[in-house]
This record gives C-alpha cells, sequence and structure tokens, in this order.
C-alpha cells in the first residue's frame, strides 16, 4: 500500500508541476503582450503584481521603483492594495532606501540595495522593522517575499508580494519570484527605452536619417526578443532555441552545464566548440549584478592553440550559476542588439534548466516508485498497472532487463535520496545515445541499495566503465563498485537477481577498490549467491567445518579464517601470511592443525574441492544472515 501511495503521490508532483509551468507561461505570454501592447507602465506593472500572486498564491502584491536619486522606493503598480496604503507608502510614510534611524527599515529596501531576494516569514516578529508592523497590522498582512528587479548595473526596483497569513517561502516560490522579477525589469526597461525614444523623436527632430536607422535597431531587437518569448511559450526546448540564436547572431552557440557538459550546440554554418583553456564555473552567486548578466570577451590563450576570441554569459537560476552560454565563431564582436539578445536569451535558458530540473525529479521519483514495486513482487507476470506506469516513463517490462546493483559509498539514508535524482541524469545522459535501439534504464534505491534495471542489450561493462565515472561525480569520491546479476523478464527473477548482486556486493566489497563483476565472474560463488544455498549444502558445510569451528571457539584460535584465506591466496603458505600479517610459520602451524582435525591432509584433490565449496557455502549464509 505504500508504494501505490508514493506512485500517486509521484503522479500528483508531476501533474502540479505541468500546471505551475503552465501557469507560468501564460503569465509570461500575458506580460509578453503587454509589452507589445505599449501599455502605461502603472498598468505593465500591475499586471506584473497579480501574476505574481496568482502563480504563487500571494494575496496583495506591489511593484516599487527608486526615484531618480535613490532615496526612495515608489509603488508603480500594485494589486490588491488599497488605494490609502499606497498613498501612504508614497507619501506619508515613505520607504527610505538607506534607513535614517532604527526600526524605519524595510525587506524591500534591503533587496534593492544588496539586490538579493528577502523574506520574510512572519513579519511581528521582526524587531527591526517596528514601522513595517505597523503598517502591516494596519493592511492585514502577516508575511512578505521582496524580489530586485535586476539590471546590468544595479536593482531599479523591486517586487514585492504579500501573504495575509505567516508562512514559509520553498526555494522553488523564490526562484519563480525571482524569474518574474527579472523579466519585469526587462518590461520596465523596454517602458522606459519608449520614453527614451520618444524624448530622442521630440529632441532630435531634425537628425531624421539618424533616427530612422536607430528605430531600426530597437525594431530588429524588439523582434528578436518578441520572437524568442514566441519560442519559449510554444515550449520548442533548450535545442530549438539555442538553434534559432545561433542563427540570430550568425555564430556558433553552445549552452554548458557548469561541469562543462554540453547541454545543447548549433551553428549558422561551421559548429566552433566553446574554448578549452576556459576554466569551469563554480556553482555560486555572481559577486556583482554586471557579472549576472554582461557578456564577457574571452580572448585566446597565449599559448597559441588556434581559438579564436568567444563571448560568455552566465545562466543564472536561484541565485546560483547553474550554466553558461559561449558565443563562438563570430566574424565580428557582437553589436549592441546582439548582446542585449543574448543576455535576453540567458534568461529564457534559465526558465528551460528549471523545467527540466523539475521534470527530472519528477521521472526520478516515479522511476524509483516503479522499481520498488517491481523487485518486491513474487510473481512471474507482471501486473498490468505496474506495466502500464513503466511504458509512460519508455521502459518495456515485457522485454529482457539485467539487474545492477551498486555500491555508491553514501552511509546516511538522506544522502542517498538526496543525490537519487542527479544520478538518475547521469545515467540517461550516457545512455541517450542508445534510448533508440534499447528502452529506459530504471533507476532506483531499494533496500539502502542503488539498483538499475537495464535493457539487456545495454548491460555490459563498457557501458559501466562509462556510467561509473559519471556516477561518481555525483555520489562519491570513492571508487563505485558494480555487480552484474541475472538476465530475464519475470519480476521474480529480478528480485532473485536482485538479492543474489546485493549479497555478491558484500562478498567482493574492498575499501577504496571500485570493481564490476558479473555474477558469472565468481565462479562456484555466483552459482551459490543466485540460486541460494540449498539445504543438503548447508548441512554438509557444518559438518565438515564443524571441527575448526569448534576448535576456533574453544581456543579463540582462528583456523577457520586462516583457512579462508589459504583457499583465496591459491593454497601458497607464504601470501597467506603477508595477508593475515602473521609469520608463515604461524601460518604453517594452522594448517597442520587443521589437518590433525580433518583427519586428511590438505594438499588431497577431494578434501580441497570439498573444502572450497564448503566454505562458499559458509560465505553466502553469513552475508545473507547480516541485518
Amino acid at each position: 500500500m505504500s508504494e501505490r501511495v508514493a506512485t500517486a503521490e509521484a503522479v500528483a508532483s508531476e501533474a502540479v508541476v505541468s500546471e505551475a509551468l503552465r501557469s507560468w507561461s501564460a503569465a509570461i505570454s500575458d506580460l509578453a503582450r503587454a509589452v507589445k501592447a505599449a501599455e502605461p507602465l502603472e498598468v505593465l506593472l500591475g499586471r506584473v503584481a497579480e501574476q505574481a500572486c496568482r502563480l504563487i498564491g500571494f494575496d496583495f502584491g506591489a511593484v516599487m521603483l527608486a526615484d531618480p536619486p535613490r532615496e526612495r522606493l515608489l509603488v508603480r503598480g500594485a494589486f490588491g492594495l488599497s488605494e490609502a496604503y499606497v498613498d501612504r507608502l508614497n507619501t506619508d510614510v515613505p520607504l527610505r532606501v538607506h534607513a535614517p534611524e532604527p526600526g524605519v527599515d524595510a525587506p524591500a529596501a534591503r533587496a534593492l540595495r544588496e539586490g538579493v531576494t528577502v523574506t520574510a516569514a512572519d513579519i511581528a516578529g521582526l524587531p527591526d522593522f517596528e514601522r513595517l508592523r505597523r503598517l502591516a497590522e494596519d493592511e492585514g498582512y502577516r508575511a512578505l517575499l521582496a524580489a530586485p528587479l535586476l539590471t546590468a548595473d544595479e536593482p531599479m526596483g523591486v517586487l514585492v508580494t504579500y501573504s495575509a497569513r505567516a508562512r514559509d517561502f520553498s526555494a522553488a516560490e523564490v526562484e519563480l519570484a525571482e524569474l518574474l522579477a527579472e523579466h519585469a525589469a526587462v518590461a520596465v526597461e523596454t517602458a522606459r527605452l519608449r520614453e527614451s525614444e520618444q524624448h530622442a523623436i521630440d529632441e532630435l527632430s531634425r537628425a531624421n536619417d539618424a533616427l530612422r536607422a536607430h528605430q531600426g535597431v530597437l525594431d530588429r531587437a524588439e523582434q528578436q526578443h518578441r520572437r524568442l518569448l514566441e519560442l519559449a511559450l510554444d515550449d520548442v526546448g533548450l535545442p530549438r532555441l539555442v538553434s534559432w540564436l545561433a542563427t540570430t547572431v550568425g555564430a556558433s552557440v553552445t549552452v554548458e552545464g557548469v561541469d562543462r557538459s554540453v547541454l545543447a550546440h548549433a551553428t549558422d554554418s561551421v559548429y566552433v566548440p566553446p574554448p578549452s583553456h576556459a576554466p569551469p564555473r563554480a556553482r555560486r552567486r555572481p559577486s556583482s549584478l554586471r557579472e549576472r548578466y554582461e557578456l564577457v570577451e574571452l580572448r585566446p590563450s597565449p599559448a597559441g592553440d588556434g581559438a579564436t576570441t568567444a563571448w560568455e554569459t552566465p545562466i543564472v537560476l536561484g541565485g546560483e550559476v547553474a550554466g553558461r552560454l559561449w558565443i563562438t565563431g563570430a566574424t565580428s564582436a557582437p553589436e549592441a542588439v546582439e548582446r542585449r539578445t543574448v543576455e535576453r536569451f540567458a534568461l529564457v535558458a534559465a526558465f528551460e534548466l528549471l523545467k527540466e530540473r523539475h521534470g527530472i525529479e519528477v521521472e526520478a521519483r516515479l522511476s524509483q516508485a516503479v522499481l520498488t514495486e517491481l523487485l518486491r513482487q513474487d510473481g512471474d507476470e507482471v501486473p498490468a498497472g505496474l506495466a502500464g506506469r513503466a511504458a509512460a516513463l519508455g521502459c518495456d517490462l515485457e522485454a529482457p532487463h539485467t539487474v545492477v546493483v551498486l555500491d555508491v559509498g553514501t552511509s546516511a539514508r538522506e544522502d542517498r535520496y538526496d543525490t537519487l535524482p542527479r544520478v538518475a541524469q547521469v545515467a540517461e545522459a550516457v545512455a541517450a545515445q542508445e534510448r533508440d535501439r534499447a528502452g529506459r534504464t530504471l533507476v532506483g534505491i531499494h533496500d539502502g541499495a542503488l539498483v538499475l534495471l537495464l535493457p539487456a542489450g545495454r548491460a555490459d561493462r563498457d557501458h559501466l566503465r562509462r556510467l561509473l565515472p559519471r556516477l561518481e561525480q555525483v555520489t562519491t569520491p570513492q571508487p563505485i563498485s558494480a555487480v552484474i546479476a541475472g538476465t530475464g523478464t519475470s519480476p521474480a527473477g529480478h528480485a532473485a537477481s536482485y538479492r543474489a548482486a546485493r549479497n555478491a556486493l558484500q562478498l567482493v566489497r574492498r575499501p577504496g577498490e571500485g570493481r564490476i563483476l558479473d555474477l558469472a565472474d565468481l565462479g562456484v560463488h555466483g552459482l551459490v549467491l543466485e540460486a541460494g544455498p540449498a539445504p543438503g549444502l548447508s548441512a554438509f558445510a557444518r559438518r565438515l567445518l564443524d571441527p575448526l569451528e569448534r576448535h576456533d571457539r574453544r581456543h579463540g584460535a582462528a583456523l577457520l579464517t586462516t583457512l579462508r584465506a589459504w583457499l583465496r591466496e591459491d593454497c601458497s603458505t607464504p601470501a597467506t601470511a603477508v595477508a593475515l600479517v602473521v609469520h608463515r610459520n604461524t601460518v604453517a602451524h594452522r594448517l597442520r592443525r587443521i589437518e590433525e582435525l580433518l583427519g586428511h591432509p590438505l594438499r588431497s584433490p577431494s578434501l580441497l574441492l570439498q573444502l572450497q565449496l564448503a566454505v562458499v557455502v559458509r560465505d553466502v549464509e553469513e552475508i545473507g544472515a547480516e541485518p
């Protein structure tokens, strides 16, 4: 029942994410139409405040802009707030950017000064905002979120949303508010650009030819921005967006992750990759507002590796660098219009990465739920409901699959589940080129082990050798061990393969050493692990090894341990002494004592075969008895 609830919750979560993305796209479309229609600035900013409330679930909203001296914040657009409250903020009780005395500061002023999002879960508990508490009581709100309207130079204002009840703000809500604030900043800049353009027309009417050229540039920039928003709203995906930008700027365009992995690339003619000497970007908040947006020129290295000049700008998501955008192979430096287009494109790319991140998290939870339910089945037939959920993920459970169990080196259960979405993303990225001829890989945590259910054609050592180093980057710096278990189609067979591979990991684990093993590589061990020790084999092992175990318990000796090591080291006394860190004479004495207790010489081929089988059975039994 718990697995069905988990699956239902995962499906519900995916529906919520999809609905949120549709609401976001509708909001951006509404703003784009308002910008295109040249609505008055107050009306446009009122739309921004309204959309923020509807998208994130607030009761009131306002967009405040700094006055020219940057001394006060003035409400230029509002939703849900009373006119009396807006008038008080703009006249009687102004919001000072720099508080003249304690108790009169405000979160909105702090967001403008520092260029960061400021949240207040409960204004009643904030000692530094005494005047704000009185205003909040009069207007009827308890919590607020203030996101700065960032530009290339400094914040121009803030988007403030209010809640009538005290509440905490999730990371997703903060990200949406910040992205909406960034689009609001673009809208304000566009409106101000129109005002500036009109002023220029009034002032420079005699320079008609120059104005026509300037108008053409502005029209081209606005057309590019409008087309970019249309493509984003059509949900064409990051590759098509990158292809559009490459055609627009007439150069090669590459979007990279912070680890320099290529997420998408395109070119207008011959593709030119980003320079290899560029260092990876750190996942940190940009040190300045200019760094957040600016298209930076990167000249070729002094070593003269043949690289040409490139331009790069960060892709910022949630205050951290989530990737970078490269322009390469351009015949000349980007013009002002092209620079602005590239910088605006970085905002759209951030939204695409946010959608992809949500989709990966939802698919990872669904993959986890399907894999968990599959490994807990005990029949030969796949339930129809389970097969349908797997098919929705691109996995055909009727086709042969191979179970692979990995030891990722993490101990805390929370740590393992925190890394699951990233592990799923890496596993899919490595296998993407094989998706057309083999189905999806299911990834999940089962009883504390990382499990992959791979299509049979993909479960080979070469695939794992490509996969494991990438997984080690997101899970642990220690090498990862992997065991390839049986291939089949029945749930019961997959569950048995999982148990055998899990036990094999315990058998072959060596600290600091990663290994890739097939159960077939383990010989007798693999056969016993896969089938489990039969009652007759267990009785045989107990009967043969009982004299040694009784002697060890009575005298505190280590005869059975010595026998295991001697067999593992190909019956070499010197190698056994090294493995046990004892003198070789000690090993020789123990071997003579074993021969006395068993009544046969150890060099007897028949006895050696029996001892090897008995030790294997005992190893498997001890692993199965571990909690």
